[in-house]
């Protein structure tokens, strides 16, 4: 029954750092924005707009691209790939029968899942 309970115990730790990460990724991304708010804001004291745009649509283009941008996990997944491979981790997914390609595509979308989330 101990070793059970050592079991529920890890998997309750990971849940709460999953919930810890995703709580600390929601507030980057709220800190991201205010500090762009202020950003943009002094950049834009006592002027209507720059080069055609005005405030609120500087920062409409802000939010939607960082938006576009979490979704683009490209260069995370390549180096995770990277990590695996020179840790000899990757190898696992070569044996399974299993399309590693169509592994990496699922794993990036799980990822951009999160982020919604």
């Amino acid at each position: 029954m101990k070793k059970y309970l050592e079991v529920a115990k890890i998997l309750f730790k990971a849940q709460i750092v999953y919930r810890f990460d995703v709580a600390m990724t929601a507030l980057a991304t709220i800190g991201a924005v205010l500090f762009a708010w202020i950003l943009w804001g002094a950049a834009f004291s006592g002027r209507e707009a720059i080069g055609g745009y005005t405030f609120q649509t500087m920062l409409s283009y802000y939010v939607v691209s960082s938006f576009i941008s979490s979704f683009e996990k490209s260069n995370g997944i390549c180096f995770e790939v990277s990590e695996r491979i020179r840790g000899g981790t990757f190898s696992k997914y070569m044996a399974i029968p299993a399309n590693c390609c169509f592994w990496l595509l699922l794993c990036s979308l799980r990822k951009s899942c999160i982020i919604l989330l």
